[in-house]
C-alpha cells in the first residue's frame, strides 16, 4: 500500500514552492509510478528504505530533481518513507544557487556541488522527528534561510513569462516573448536555460504535453488527432512523436492504460 499526502507551503514560500510531500509505502508489492516532467524542479529526502529511479536504487539519499525532458519510472525497494519538496519552474534556481542544467535529470546531492550539501543536514534532521507538521517547519527554515542568502539574480519578468506560457497551453509564439520582455531571442534562451532549465520552445513543449494528458484522461471521446490539434500540434504524427519524447509511450497506450486504471 502507498499513502501519498501534499502539503502547502507557507504565504513566504507559495511564491516559489508547489508544494510538500510525504510518501509511505509498506513495502507489498506495488506496479512502477512515473514523474511526469512539469519543467519543476525539486529534491527527494528518503528517509527510510530506497528507492529506485528509472532502475538505480537510491537509499537514504538526498536527491536533487533537476530539469527533465523525459518521464522518470519509480519503484518502491522495500519499505519506503520519503519527503519531498516541489518548485514552481523557474522557482529553484534561487535555492540551489546555480545554472538549472548542471543539476542534470535525477541526482544524488553528494555529487554536487558543496553549496548544496547542507541539505544533507536537513535530511538527517528531518529523520530524527516523527510530526509532518515539524518536518515542514524544518523545511521552511532551511528555504528561507537560502532565500535570505541568496546572491543568484532572478529576472523580475521571468514568473510572468512563464505564466504567459501556461496559460496559452505552450502555444504562445517566441515573437511574442520578446515583444512582452524587450529582450532578443539570444538573451531570452539564455535566461529560461539558466534559471528555468529548459528553452522556451521546450518550456512550451511540456506545457502542450501536459495538457494532452490532461485531455486524453479527461475527455473520453476525443479522438487522438483532435486533441493533437487541440494542443498546437500540425498533425497527428508529429503530436504522437512529441508524447512518445516525453512520456515514454504513445498518446494511444497512455489512453488505454488510463481506461483500465480507472475501470479497474
Amino acid at each position: 500500500m502507498v499513502a501519498f499526502h501534499t502539503y502547502r507551503p507557507s504565504p513566504a514560500l507559495a511564491p516559489h514552492v508547489q508544494c510538500y510531500w510525504h510518501l509511505c509505502h509498506e513495502g507489498d508489492a506495488s506496479p512502477p509510478r512515473f514523474m511526469h516532467p512539469d519543467a519543476g524542479s525539486g529534491l527527494i529526502f528518503t528517509l527510510a528504505g530506497a528507492l529506485a529511479l528509472d532502475g538505480e536504487a537510491m537509499e537514504m539519499a538526498t536527491l536533487v530533481c533537476g530539469p527533465a525532458m523525459r518521464s522518470a519510472r519509480v519503484e518502491f525497494i522495500g519499505p519506503l518513507e520519503a519527503f519531498g519538496i516541489r518548485f514552481h519552474p523557474g522557482h529553484g534556481y534561487p535555492f540551489f544557487g546555480m545554472p538549472l542544467p548542471e543539476l542534470g535529470g535525477h541526482r544524488d546531492l553528494s555529487l554536487l556541488p558543496r553549496s548544496l550539501q547542507t541539505f544533507e543536514a536537513l535530511q538527517e534532521r528531518m529523520a530524527e522527528v516523527r510530526g509532518t507538521d515539524e518536518r515542514i517547519a524544518l523545511i521552511e527554515a532551511s528555504l528561507l534561510r537560502r532565500l535570505g542568502h541568496c546572491r543568484t539574480w532572478h529576472h523580475p519578468d521571468l514568473a510572468q513569462l512563464l505564466g504567459m506560457i501556461e496559460r496559452h497551453r505552450g502555444t504562445l509564439p517566441l515573437s511574442r516573448l520578446m515583444a512582452h520582455s524587450g529582450i532578443g531571442q539570444r538573451q531570452l534562451e539564455r535566461l529560461f536555460s539558466t534559471q528555468v532549465g529548459f528553452t522556451p520552445k521546450q518550456f512550451s513543449r511540456l506545457q502542450r504535453i501536459g495538457y494532452a494528458r490532461e485531455l486524453v484522461k479527461s475527455d473520453m471521446e476525443a479522438s487522438m488527432t483532435d486533441i493533437a490539434y487541440r494542443t498546437g500540434f500540425a498533425d497527428q504524427a508529429h503530436f504522437t512523436h512529441e508524447f512518445r519524447r516525453v512520456m515514454g509511450i504513445t498518446p494511444g497506450a497512455y489512453h488505454a492504460k488510463w481506461l483500465a486504471m480507472t475501470m479497474g
